[in-house]
């Protein structure tokens, strides 16, 4: 880790910079880059690089934060906001592989969590069942209870520790890798769930492309993304900008290694319609980990995170985004 931080560089670009030819990335929904711009930039050390390094130990990430290299650029046409970086998809895999348990990684209260996404659910599938596929399922405790209220559940998790747990505790049917990799049939699904999955993708428009392919005519996608439609990242930005560069740490917590696209309303519905998809509802929610974070809501630090939540909520955003589309 030493040797990472003694090549520690700074970099900073004006926010309306224009991405140049050495961008890694293009905007994965509009597949050219003439409208990026550059959001923000700063770091030290790219992520292929610390991964490399630190033998893909998610912790050890985590540890290097402040020392990787933020590139996050917007698309100017549909709006979606990207790391720039040229991570194997192979590499990603791999270390998400490693990750483990993914409610104690984050230190969620696990149950609430898994609530709160059984809650959204039932609400737009109501008494209707059939086929439904958790794509990043972990161990399949969604899965369970829904299978408990008679649905015929799938799931794809690239974890294989958490794939085993699920089969050996839960005797679920789980596949161990990426969706592309599972092969389902065209039409096989009558519901499809995307939980705080596509944004850790390099390509999330073609898992969205392939989840269109396995959907049923009439069936529906529920997808959860951090949104970045949100007061908590203008905040940040806004502080960063006023400090002149020097408060990094609000970017630092709110565009992560792990998140490599940011959704705003525009850039999802443009992506679900490229494919075909016609959103049915789309709406706002409070993150997992202000709400169900291991010592959320307590303490006076909590204070000002509190007080985003309720802004976010007085003007219908959220630092989540939460989106049912159906394919006709």
């Amino acid at each position: 880790m030493s040797s990472l931080i003694a090549e520690r560089r700074e970099a900073r670009l004006p926010a309306d910079a224009v991405a140049s030819t050495s961008s890694y990335k293009m905007c994965t929904v509009c597949r050219t880059d003439r409208h990026a711009s550059v959001l923000f930039e700063y770091g030290h050390l790219p992520l292929e690089r610390v991964l490399e390094d630190a033998g893909g130990d998610p912790k050890t990430v985590i540890a290097l934060g402040p020392q990787l290299l933020q590139r996050v650029l917007r698309c100017g046409d549909c709006g979606l906001v990207y790391m720039d970086e040229r991570m194997r998809p192979q590499d990603l895999i791999a270390f998400y592989d490693q990750m483990g348990d993914i409610y104690d990684f984050y230190r969620y209260d696990e149950h609430s969590a898994i609530a709160d996404k059984a809650d959204i659910v039932a609400k737009y599938t109501g008494a209707k069942r059939g086929r439904f596929l958790d794509i990043g399922c972990a161990r399949g405790d969604l899965l369970k209870e829904l299978r408990d209220k008679g649905f015929d559940c799938y799931g794809v998790e690239i974890s294989r520790g958490a794939v085993e747990i699920g089969r050996k505790e839960h005797g679920l049917n789980l596949y161990a890798g990426t969706l592309e990799e599972a092969h389902y049939a065209d039409g096989f699904f009558d519901w499809v769930s995307a939980g705080d999955v596509i944004e850790h993708l390099q390509d999330p428009a073609e898992m969205i492309s392939e989840i269109a392919r396995i959907l049923a005519p009439g069936g529906k996608v529920i997808i959860e993304v951090p949104s970045e439609a949100t007061i908590f990242r203008n905040v940040a930005r806004a502080i960063y900008r006023l400090s002149g560069g020097r408060v990094r740490g609000p970017l630092d917590r709110l565009y992560n290694p792990f998140h490599l696209s940011y959704f705003s309303p525009k850039s999802m519905r443009r992506a679900l319609e490229n494919v075909g998809l016609t959103i049915v509802d789309m709406g706002a929610k409070e993150s997992y980990t202000t709400r169900h974070g291991k010592g959320a809501r307590t303490g006076l630090r909590q204070l000002p995170i509190r007080a985003l939540v309720a802004l976010d909520r007085l003007l219908g955003s959220g630092a989540k985004l939460v989106v049912c589309a159906a394919k006709q």
